[in-house]
C-alpha cells in the first residue's frame, strides 16, 4: 500500500473511531449517571428502611442495646458499576476500531481505483510516447551531422534538443511511476559542474556560481535527471522574469528563485502531490528525487515562503559513509 494511502487510512480510522468513541462516551455517561442516581436512591431507601427496623427493635431493649441489623453499605454496588463501565469502555474501544478499520477500506476504496486507472493511463502513455521520441531523435541527429550551420540553426537544434531531453525525463518519470520508482542505480565518477552547465546553458534567467569542478560517486543519469528536475521546476514558477541563482559551495547544491512558493514543502515528495490542480505535471519527478537521496543517503532541504520563493539545497556529502 502506497503511503499516501496508510496516512489516508490511519486519518480515516482516527477520525471514524473519534465519532464512534464519542457517541459512546455519551451513552456511557448517560447510563452510568442514571446507575448512579438509582444507587443512590436505593442506598437511601435501604437506610430508612435499617432505620425503621432498628427502632422497632430497639423499643423495649435496654438501653445498652445495640442493633444487630446489617447497616446498608453503598461502595460494594459503587465498584461494581465501575467495573461495568470499564469494561463497557473496554468493549466500545474494540468495537470502534474495527468498524472504523472497514468503514475507512471502504472510504479509500475509490481513491485506490483512481490510483490503479491513473497507472494504467501511464503505462499506456510511456509506450506511445516511445515512437515520436525516437523518431525525433533521430532527425535531430541527422541535422547536427550536417556540415554547414548557421548560428541560428545551432540554437535551434539545442532548444529541439533541450525539448526531446525534457520529454524524455517526463516518459522516465512516468515509467518510474508505474514501476513503483523502483531505480536501478549504476555508480560511476560524476561531474556534477558539468551536469548543472549543460542543464542550465539555455535559461538565460539562470546566474550561477560554481566551482570549477566537483564529483561524486553516483549513477549519472539519475543525477542528471535529478538537477534537470529542481532547475526545471524553479524556471516553471519563477516569476516576473526574476533570476534564479543557482550555487555550489563546498559539498553543498543550492537553488534558489523568487517565485510563488510552497505552502506544505513537507509534502511535496509525495507521490502525485500537487499543491493545486492547475500546476503543471503529475507530482512524480520530486519524488524520485527524494529516492535518489535517500539511496544515497544525501541530506535534501527546502525552504519556502508564499509569495517570495523557494530554496533547494543537496547536501552531497553522503550520511551512508561510516
Amino acid at each position: 500500500m502506497r503511503s499516501f494511502e496508510k496516512r489516508s487510512l490511519i486519518n480515516f480510522i482516527l477520525l471514524y473511531s473519534s465519532g464512534i468513541m464519542f457517541v459512546g462516551a455519551l451513552v456511557l455517561s448517560w447510563y452510568g449517571f442514571n446507575e448512579n442516581k438509582r444507587i443512590g436512591k436505593e442506598y437511601n431507601l435501604s437506610v430508612k428502611l435499617y432505620e425503621k427496623q432498628c427502632s422497632r427493635l430497639l423499643r423495649l431493649a435496654p438501653s445498652d442495646y445495640q442493633c444487630t441489623l446489617e447497616k446498608p453499605q453503598k461502595d460494594n454496588d459503587v465498584k461494581a458499576l465501575i467495573q461495568e463501565i470499564v469494561f463497557m469502555v473496554i468493549m466500545i474501544t474494540i468495537v470502534a476500531l474495527v468498524m472504523s478499520y472497514f468503514l475507512a477500506l471502504q472510504a479509500i476504496k475509490p481513491m485506490r481505483e483512481a490510483y490503479v486507472l491513473m497507472d494504467n493511463f501511464i503505462a499506456s502513455m510511456v509506450h506511445d510516447l516511445n515512437t515520436p521520441i525516437a523518431a525525433a531523435q533521430l532527425n535531430l541527429d541527422s541535422l547536427y551531422n550536417e556540415e554547414i550551420q548557421s548560428q541560428n540553426q545551432v540554437k535551434r537544434q539545442k532548444r529541439v534538443g533541450r525539448a526531446l531531453s525534457m520529454l524524455s525525463d517526463l516518459q522516465y518519470q512516468l515509467k518510474s511511476s508505474v514501476s513503483e520508482a523502483k531505480l536501478i542505480f549504476n555508480d560511476e565518477v560524476v561531474d556534477v559542474v558539468e551536469l548543472i552547465m549543460i542543464e542550465s546553458e539555455i535559461e538565460p534567467l539562470i546566474t550561477i556560481e560554481l566551482p570549477k569542478e566537483f564529483e561524486i560517486v553516483a549513477d549519472k543519469l539519475h543525477t542528471q535527471r535529478v538537477i534537470s528536475n529542481l532547475i526545471s521546476n524553479a524556471v516553471k514558477y519563477n516569476r516576473d522574469n526574476s533570476s534564479i541563482m543557482i550555487t555550489l559551495r563546498d559539498t553543498k547544491l543550492c537553488i534558489k528563485d523568487r517565485g510563488i512558493g510552497i505552502e506544505n514543502p513537507e509534502r511535496i515528495f509525495e507521490r502525485y502531490y500537487r499543491e493545486k490542480s492547475s500546476m503543471q505535471g503529475m507530482g512524480i519527478g520530486l519524488g524520485i528525487v527524494k529516492l535518489y537521496c535517500d539511496n544515497y543517503g544525501f541530506k535534501i532541504d527546502v525552504r519556502s515562503q508564499l509569495g517570495v520563493g523557494t530554496e533547494v539545497e543537496i547536501d552531497f556529502k553522503s550520511e551512508n559513509k561510516t
